[in-house]
């Protein structure tokens, strides 16, 4: 057998060997790609499909607080940079950090999305067949994740879809905002 593309199998056969890749994008991969021989084809398929699996078993989240100071920037005026604290149901915790710049969008949810695609992906992952509408900000393409620049307003919403959650807007000034997301 050659170890071309071609020989890689059919699509059914990849989507069984990459059960974390959609069948649009392993399509579209595999009409796409620049490798030379099928083993490095294989290879990028299956380093794709760990990342996604990684995204798709993090487990459910209990609490999130998330910490945005303003910083003033010459060129974008102020900008977030956001702080968070993750707890999740299995008891691990996770802490990390974002920030964003430019002007034409709403930052703060932008770096409010960061921390949800850091946190939220496999309770998201597990509702991408549910039949309840979907609310603004959420996306079901190839991979789940949270839309950055749609307001803040709208991760009320997403909290609840994703599950039974609540968002809070609990303390704020001119240079400071600070949000709780807390899950049932």
């Amino acid at each position: 057998m050659k170890n071309t593309i071609q020989s890689v199998g059919t699509l059914a056969e990849l989507q069984k060997s990459f059960p974390y890749i959609c069948k649009e994008e392993l399509k579209y991969e595999k009409g796409h790609n620049n490798y030379k021989t099928a083993a490095g084809f294989l290879r990028y398929l299956s380093k794709k499909n760990e990342e996604n699996k990684e995204r798709a078993e993090r487990p459910d989240v209990k609490s999130i607080a998330i910490k945005i100071d303003w910083r003033r920037s010459n060129m974008y005026g102020y900008n977030p940079h956001a702080e968070y604290w993750c707890t999740f149901k299995d008891g691990h915790t996770k802490h990390g950090s974002h920030t964003c710049s430019g002007c034409g969008y709403d930052k703060a949810s932008t770096v409010v999305a960061a921390v949800f695609n850091d946190c939220c992906t496999g309770m998201l992952w597990r509702k991408r067949h549910s039949r309840k509408e979907k609310p603004y900000g959420v996306r079901f393409s190839w991979r789940p994740y949270f839309e950055a620049g749609i307001g803040v307003e709208c991760y009320n919403a997403i909290c609840q879809f994703i599950g039974k959650g609540e968002f809070k807007h609990v303390a704020w000034s001119d240079t400071f905002d600070q949000y709780n997301v807390n899950f049932k």
